[in-house]
């Protein structure tokens, strides 16, 4: 995570539509360096589609790339990488 200027306490900060009520998106900006995190509270898994227009993500914790449909295990948690 120290690796990511994203996380950088001085990063830009808010929150994202993701359709469903059980799963919270947080984006994090800092030096065009951006991150999303999609957290699951629900105990299902879910299957959420990205809205973010023409941006390739990478996921931070398997290093594979992500495609517009994100799956999010139940109770479970996804960091993202625009590359």
């Amino acid at each position: 995570r120290k690796a990511e200027r994203a996380f950088s306490a001085d990063a830009d900060f808010y929150t994202i539509e993701t359709g469903d009520d059980s799963i919270l998106g947080i984006g994090r900006e800092y030096d065009n360096e951006k991150v999303i995190g999609l957290f699951n509270f629900s105990s299902d898994a879910k299957v959420i589609w990205m809205k973010e227009a023409n941006e390739n993500y990478l996921n931070l914790m398997t290093g594979h790339e992500m495609g517009k449909e994100v799956f999010v295990e139940g109770s479970g948690f996804v960091w993202m990488k625009r590359r």
